[in-house]
């Protein structure tokens, strides 16, 4: 982290230097003839709320005032739903499977053969491997893979890139609930299959992480640019709420579980196939733009936003 923070401060005169937006944000956020009617209808509603606490109006109305407010600021500001939202609940799945390399699949390397290579590697060790192939794959997939992909005549837009991964995540899982079949059966399988699910698991990782995080910058309107990549973080919390909720409901009241051994597996597996047709049947459908901060005429002194270059979606 020392390392990290003396590289940042070394390169702190080479940032464009972009101030708040102020006004301009909520001008984009919220068109000009919506703002009136919004803040009237949301002041009387956060009035309302404050009246309940007073008055002691009970949950019902407490709860049916928050809905109102999430209604009319979803109406508000539903032009850049688009740019905020579009991804989330598709990438919010691949974290699901993906933060499980943390939990339910060091639980798996236990009941593993994880001597390898002349040692005894500790079950938590095993996912040390990730990172290693995160700094294998990602030159390998820019320098190499995407432009052959480019050439057989296939057009690589981001969107193509989270969906293929979708799937290849998926397929990491498939290896994973193979592996606990083998266990439930009583056999010890070697470590070595569950790296083999790993490096399929980072695959999925190098189309689908990265390539969000430059989804959302490159979709976000130039003022919006911090609040739209912040949806990649909520993706990673969605994806973690969701997993807590599934080993949540299936708990037994005598301590067991509806998903044992392999069908957990399989049922992730299943969750992210269908997750993967469900948004190619909804990409097509998404019709964006790409706002680039103009870098080549902002200084490092720069006080103000010098413009953006604007391209379709392919």
């Amino acid at each position: 982290m020392v390392i990290a923070t003396i590289f940042f401060w070394a390169g702190r005169k080479k940032f464009v230097h972009i101030p708040p937006a102020g006004r301009q944000f909520f001008d984009d956020a919220v068109p000009r003839e919506k703002q009136m009617p919004f803040v009237a209808i949301l002041g009387l509603l956060l009035a309302g709320l404050l009246v309940g606490l007073w008055r002691n109006l009970g949950t019902l109305f407490f709860a049916s005032d928050i809905l109102l407010i999430i209604a009319v600021v979803l109406w508000a500001i539903r032009p850049v739903l688009r740019y905020i939202f579009m991804p989330v609940p598709f990438v919010a799945m691949f974290w699901a499977l993906w933060q499980q390399n943390f939990s339910s699949w060091i639980l798996q390397a236990e009941s593993m053969d994880r001597h390898l290579f002349g040692i005894e590697w500790l079950s938590s060790q095993i996912q040390t491997v990730n990172p290693i192939f995160i700094l294998i794959m990602l030159p390998l997939f820019s320098y190499w893979l995407y432009p052959f992909v480019e050439r057989l005549g296939v057009k690589l837009t981001p969107l193509r890139k989270i969906g293929a991964g979708l799937f290849v995540t998926a397929a990491s899982f498939f290896i994973v609930a193979m592996i606990q079949t083998r266990i439930d059966a009583g056999a010890r399988p070697a470590i070595i299959w569950q790296i083999w699910a790993f490096v399929v698991l980072t695959a999925g990782e190098t189309l689908v992480s990265p390539t969000h995080l430059e989804f959302s910058y490159t979709q976000g309107p130039v003022k919006m640019k911090s609040l739209v990549m912040c949806t990649y973080l909520l993706a990673v919390s969605l994806g973690n709420v969701f997993t807590s909720g599934v080993n949540f409901f299936i708990q037994n009241p005598d301590g067991s579980v509806k998903l044992q051994g392999a069908s957990y597996f399989m049922f992730f597996t299943y969750v992210m196939l269908g997750t993967g047709v469900l948004f190619a049947i909804v990409m097509p459908f998404y019709k964006g733009k790409t706002f680039l901060q103009d870098q080549a005429e902002a200084s490092v002194e720069a006080e103000t936003t010098v413009g953006f270059a604007v391209q379709p979606e392919a």
